[in-house]
């Protein structure tokens, strides 16, 4: 990424402070959006040169005007002469360089002192069209750093990251507050350095410094001449116009990320300052090649069938402008690169259109500080907001088919619509949105369906509702009335179910169902530790042991007390009476989310590795992130495999489980089970959705239950087992009500594309001894 990390910048800044004067030679490797010199420059570094490969990062970070001399291009060719400078600093730089070349780099400095930042475990490809964001030593490690470059020191570590400098040191600072560093750490450090000492450092340290360009709240926005004034009279607008409502918006004193034309830079810097500005230059040309979908945006606007929605529909700015569509559609995506971007290491990010001040009067911005009471406001509600203005009758919204839009918002009628003119929220929950709003915009438009931004950012409020705060301004659609609310304070009345998301992803267990084998049970363990020892350390670990052979109890005790697990032992409930019992034990504990594993479902953290159906078997930090998609989503449980030991998820095993009328029903088409065994041309399962955290695919839809490795929410643990209760449970029972009860709507499940786990009972016991309830 073009900005460096946040982590230790305070002890860099405080290491430089103490060890140079203001007045040494620096050179910047790799400056990005130029982080070490908003880091340096408060404090009278001044003298400093920069290197960077990437040209639009010259040009949209404004490096020129920060740095006395900018050279373009990779620091392993260019004809430097380092020991022209005191200081060189090389953050988060050395994992984009192949060792070979890393290595050759470092050994011809050599009259310099050298600070070099990097990440460890890290992987990463290319991002914004940008290949040298490829990160070429993703298996970093402290060991391995240490190993390949000699005369390197550690200053500062934690576990996903370091510090290094071409100096001895006698004390290194580590931070292991969010997560332990790992056990050999501080015995490798040792290894190599022998009289050292340890200072532990506060996590809430890590990343303070002093920056005059850090702000809570960072407002995007952009401007192009699409040709507007050229176009029918009802919805002409000139240029001019734009800029001079653009030009009240701009007196706002806060930090501003600026999309805009090249010709259009100098009328920026007549209205704001660089410390608080950063602009990004990009052509109408470059636009439309960097928005996907243009082609076919302008492919859906010459169709008659589309434009003969409407009497206006042919006239509209989206009609008649190549260019309008890919500009609106592009917001939401430029708004989650500033966020990746950060330039003023904001917490809260928000759109507003250039010419907002044509319904809203600047006075908000300028004398109000409106932006600055909206961090107050997103705490009191959740992540995202969006302001909707209710919109009834018609064919259509905005050139979208309402019944289409309807069907895609999962509802019988649409009967609002949200604002494009401002949204926004905290960083995380942008990063999810711009993924969703990916998919919605992607299917919409493969299917023939377009309106603007708006009609996407719809169908996302009422699909999303449990991450979104829907704010209800007037049926004008005017947005003045938002900001009037937060100028006072006072804005419950308008928020659409402002009941707070009160679950907590740490407030979760993870229960085992374990069966007279220890051995199963530290297998499963082991295999965790493995994969993601989160799943280990993070939860409240509960063990049900059904266990019918009590020699096994001392055992079970030892590993429980290892691991500090808590020890339920039970009479054999049998597996489904033992699911049973975890329900309830996670109701009466209050747990938000609980994760389900019985002893034999062992993970298999081998990369690389596919199952049978061509998913992989390894991620990265799944435990959070299933905890994250099932939150984000407010799915009612997440499986974590797709493939399972009996068959896999593409199948509708519902279908042989339901009651016959049932079948009947659902499956006109198919319904008869057949005599014997399994029919290869079962129904399929009906999926819906399919999105991605990261590298982490997973899918909704009509996925049937079975007792295989999943997360629970609290909601949905209710409506699974609590609600509705058997005597004598079975798996097929559950799998049977479930999808009923999902057909109807009521439960909201999901699906991993992923195969993390697999079934191994090594140690067998005699058939009699199993019981399902």
């Amino acid at each position: 990424m073009p900005r460096s990390t946040h982590y230790f910048k305070k002890q860099t800044l405080d290491y430089i402070i103490q060890n140079f004067d203001k007045n040494i030679k620096i050179l910047d490797v790799g400056a990005g959006i130029g982080t070490y010199f908003d880091l340096l420059s408060p404090h009278g570094y001044v003298n400093i040169d920069c290197v960077e490969i990437y040209e639009p990062y010259i040009r949209n970070f404004d490096l020129e005007n920060k740095y006395q001399n900018v050279f373009l291009g990779d620091v392993c060719e260019l004809n430097i002469n380092f020991s022209d400078y005191d200081l060189i600093i090389i953050g988060d730089v050395l994992e984009h360089i192949d060792v070979l070349s890393a290595r050759n780099l470092l050994n011809k400095i050599t009259n310099s002192f050298v600070i070099v930042a990097v990440p460890f475990e890290s992987e990463q490809g290319e991002h914004f069209g940008n290949v040298y964001e490829t990160h070429l030593q993703p298996d970093l490690t402290l060991y391995s750093f240490l190993t390949t470059y000699n005369g390197y020191y550690p200053l500062c570590v934690r576990y996903d990251y370091a510090i290094f400098i071409n100096q001895e040191i006698n004390t290194v600072l580590f931070e292991n507050e969010e997560r332990e560093l790992p056990e050999n750490y501080k015995e490798v450090i040792k290894s190599f350095f022998n009289q050292v000492n340890f200072e532990n450092i506060k996590k809430d340290d890590l990343m303070k410094y002093e920056n005059k360009n850090v702000s809570k709240t960072t407002i995007v926005t952009g401007l192009w001449d699409l040709g507007r004034k050229n176009i029918d009279v009802s919805f002409a607008r000139s240029y001019d116009t734009y800029l001079a409502k653009f030009s009240e918006l701009l007196k706002t004193d806060v930090n501003m990320y600026i999309f805009i034309s090249p010709e259009d830079e100098e009328f920026i810097w007549q209205h704001r300052k660089k410390e608080n500005t950063i602009v990004n230059k990009m052509t109408i040309e470059e636009l439309k090649t960097w928005f996907n979908f243009t082609e076919k945006t302008n492919e859906i606007r010459k169709k008659e069938s589309w434009l003969n929605q409407a009497s206006w529909l042919s006239n509209s700015p989206q009609a008649t402008l190549e260019t309008y569509n890919p500009v609106v559609m592009s917001k939401m995506f430029m708004l989650n690169n500033v966020t990746i971007w950060n330039p003023f290491a904001s917490d809260y990010f928000f759109w507003i259109d250039a010419g907002i001040t044509s319904t809203v009067h600047y006075g908000y911005f300028t004398h109000d500080k409106v932006f600055d009471k909206l961090p107050n406001f997103i705490d009191q509600h959740k992540d995202f907001v969006f302001l909707t203005y209710p919109y009834e009758g018609g064919n259509e919204i905005h050139g979208f088919d309402r019944e289409a839009i309807a069907k895609f918002s999962n509802t019988d009628y649409v009967k609002f619509v949200c604002r494009g003119g401002f949204f926004g929220g905290k960083k995380n929950t942008i990063n999810d949105l711009n993924g969703l709003y990916y998919h919605y915009l992607n299917n919409s438009l493969t299917e023939g369906f377009m309106g603007t931004e708006e009609s996407i950012f719809t169908i996302m409020m009422y699909n999303h509702p449990e991450i979104i705060t829907q704010f209800m301004i007037g049926q004008d659609g005017l947005i003045w009335r938002f900001f009037e609310d937060i100028k006072d304070n006072n804005f419950l009345e308008r928020v659409v179910n402002s009941q707070i998301r009160t679950l907590d992803k740490k407030n979760t267990a993870l229960y085992i169902i374990t069966f007279n084998s220890p051995n199963q049970l530290q297998t499963l363990i082991n295999s965790m530790l493995e994969y993601d020892e989160d799943f280990v350390f993070k939860p409240q670990l509960i063990l049900l042991d059904n266990s019918t052979d009590l020699s096994t109890q001392p055992k079970y005790v030892e590993i429980c007390e290892k691991y500090n697990i808590t020890h339920i032992k039970k009479d054999n409930l049998g597996i489904c009476g033992g699911r049973q019992f975890i329900a309830e034990h996670a109701e009466e504990n209050g747990f938000d989310f609980y994760f389900f594993f019985e002893d034999d479902m062992f993970f298999y953290p081998k990369k690389g590795d596919v199952c049978k159906n061509g998913f992989n078997r390894w991620v990265d930090k799944l435990y959070s992130r299933s905890l994250d998609i099932i939150s984000n989503n407010a799915f009612d449980f997440l499986k974590l495999s797709f493939t399972e030991f009996f068959g896999d998820n593409k199948t509708q095993w519902s279908w042989y489980n339901v009651p016959q009328s049932v079948r009947e029903e659902l499956w006109p088409e198919k319904p008869k089970l057949p005599v014997q065994g399994l029919d290869p041309n079962a129904p399929k399962t009906n999926f819906k959705n399919i999105n991605s955290i990261g590298d982490l695919p997973y899918i909704d839809g009509e996925i049937y239950y079975s007792n295989w490795p999943q997360v629970v929410s609290r909601e949905g643990n209710k409506k699974m087992f609590l609600e509705t209760k058997w005597a004598h449970p079975y798996e097929q029972t559950w799998m049977s009500y479930i999808y009923q009860e999902t057909k109807k709507g009521k439960i909201k499940p999901a699906i991993l594309l992923l195969t993390p786990t697999e079934h191994n009972r090594f140690d067998h016991y005699d058939r009699e001894l199993r019981k399902e309830s």
